[in-house]
């Protein structure tokens, strides 16, 4: 796949994460999310890394391309799409506040045949059939198809070139080709 085509591709991942971010529980535990803000702050930039166990869930380096995570609380990531929208936080029972997304900043490295790259909502403490729940109800009001496949050894599901895959609070949309989207999702919790 031309490199034009991977950006491209990446570019609908990244808005459709910001999209499938935004839903809200009442009072999640401390311990459950980051510390994010009610609402972003003109006068202090983002922090490089401001939720670690999210970070921590992704690989540092899959088949021999290095990923480079950056997690940004989804209230000054400027975060919008399905994945943020307030119906799929409702349906997560999460806020706004709740949510962290991980993006890959990676360079394009190791070879073009196996790249892969990654966008993660971390909704602090929800479950994780709800988020499962709340992504495909999304999909289906917004008219998206959506194909059930196993890729890595999991469940996921396929929609807009994307592999969406949720493991405990966190949704994974990958993207890029067959062979890296196969090892990166193996390489998910």
């Amino acid at each position: 796949m031309p490199l034009g085509v991977l950006r491209g591709l990446f570019a609908v991942a990244a808005s459709m994460a910001m999209l499938l971010a935004a839903c809200g529980a009442d009072d999640p535990s401390p311990a459950a999310r980051a510390d994010c803000p009610a609402e972003a702050s003109a006068t202090s930039p983002p922090a490089a890394n401001e939720d670690p166990v999210l970070a921590d869930r992704i690989p540092d380096e899959v088949a021999g391309r290095r990923l480079e995570i950056q997690t940004v609380c989804a209230t000054v990531a400027g975060a919008g799409g399905l994945t943020t929208a307030p119906e799929f936080l409702q349906a997560v029972g999460v806020e706004l506040r709740d949510v962290t997304i991980a993006r890959d900043r990676g360079a394009q490295s190791g070879s073009p045949e196996t790249y892969a790259s990654v966008t993660a909502w971390r909704y602090g403490g929800a479950a994780e059939d709800d988020i499962r729940a709340a992504l495909l109800d999304a999909f289906d009001r917004a008219g998206i198809p959506v194909e059930e496949d196993t890729v890595g050894g999991k469940e996921v599901h396929r929609a807009l070139l994307h592999v969406y895959y949720v493991a405990d609070d966190t949704l994974y949309a990958v993207v890029g080709q067959d062979a890296g989207v196969e090892a990166l999702v193996e390489a998910l919790p």
